[in-house]
């Protein structure tokens, strides 16, 4: 699964946008159907690992989640890659885009893969939402923009900020 897995995400990543989410979706809903045959839970040790993916897929899609999770038993529901998933879905759902970042960092590898599609849209949607709160006029600590939306450098936030006219403060001395 993780081999399968990673392999459709690299590619997703990579190119091909459309095409390959079409495929990692048919791959997921296979494994699916494996997993829980005739809308029996089979057993399998890693069934949490598996939902847990696909609802992390699934996101931009919450009418598909919510039905999908009124179908899971509730001992499934418990497992600790099913919650990690739960609580990004939760993240998107009520714009808590600290938490969904905050979740990001503690994500495994095909985890991260397949939330990272969404990190555009979470910088967007943040960025959006404190330049409505706090008024085009306020300043934000590069550091501090640049850990919450979780960049990789300064240069990149901003770049970002910059982009959306969401004005800086210059980055603080060090020692001072």
């Amino acid at each position: 699964l993780s081999v399968c897995l990673s392999v459709c995400v690299e590619d997703f990543v990579a190119g091909h946008a459309q095409q390959n989410g079409e495929q990692l979706n048919n791959l997921l809903k296979t494994l699916h159907g494996q997993y829980f045959r005739g809308g029996r839970d089979c057993g399998h040790p890693h069934r949490a690992e598996f939902v847990g993916y696909f609802v992390l897929f699934q996101l931009g899609n919450g009418g598909e989640v919510a039905k999908y999770l009124q179908k899971l038993p509730r001992a499934l529901l418990e497992e600790p890659q099913v919650v990690f998933a739960l609580s990004v879905w939760s993240a998107l759902r009520t714009s808590n885009y600290a938490k969904f970042f905050r979740l990001l960092r503690r994500a495994d590898l095909l985890q991260a893969c397949l939330l990272h599609r969404y990190v555009g849209e979470v910088r967007l949607a943040a960025a959006r939402r404190l330049l409505r709160s706090h008024g085009p006029r306020a300043q934000y600590p590069l550091e501090d923009l640049s850990e919450l939306l979780l960049f990789e450098d300064d240069e990149d936030v901003s770049a970002f900020c910059g982009h959306l006219g969401l004005p800086l403060l210059p980055p603080s001395e060090p020692g001072a």
